[in-house]
């Protein structure tokens, strides 16, 4: 039995990256965040979804690239991620949203090994398409490390979804 599964795929530089749809909330039209003073190196700030803040971090900073230059293409992914037990919203920058593409087991390959001979763990697979691949993220651990000192640092905790008047009572 062949199980196709779905993932999203965007460009982020000359790259193609997919995510499981299954973690991804909405796409939204870029707009700039607003900056978040001692956040991670790829975190570009909050913006607004429904009222509520939810952090951004730039897919082209977290890896080696420069920063996001925004284009008519340019989007915001929230993605919804499991962070210490909650579900968490998260955006992401891309540089473009291509299509939500299916791949089946006998369209993958592993990952990659580093020159270390150590496995790539936050690359799920490598999807085969006629004219190169798509990186399978586990988006999980793609953003642990930036997502965990973002979300679930006190400071911004204390920030999100607040009005001003409610801080001062937490």
């Amino acid at each position: 039995m062949n199980t196709q599964r779905q993932y999203l795929t965007l460009r982020v530089g000359e790259a193609v990256y997919g995510i499981g749809i299954h973690k991804v909330r909405e796409v939204v039209a870029y707009e700039t965040p607003s900056p978040m003073p001692n956040s991670s190196g790829c975190m570009i700030g909050v913006v607004s979804l429904r009222g509520s803040a939810v952090p951004v971090l730039d897919l082209r900073l977290k890896f080696g690239l420069e920063g996001t230059v925004a284009t008519v293409d340019t989007c915001i992914i929230i993605l919804e991620l499991q962070i210490d037990q909650e579900k968490t919203l998260v955006g992401i920058t891309a540089d473009m949203v291509q299509q939500v593409a299916e791949f089946g087991e006998e369209d993958l390959e592993p990952p990659p090994h580093q020159a270390d001979g150590r496995s790539v763990d936050w690359i799920q697979a490598m999807a085969r398409l006629e004219n190169g691949f798509v990186i399978l993220l586990d988006i999980d651990k793609t953003l642990e490390q930036d997502a965990l000192t973002t979300v679930s640092g006190e400071e911004f905790s204390l920030n999100i979804g607040q009005k001003s008047g409610d801080a001062a009572e937490n």
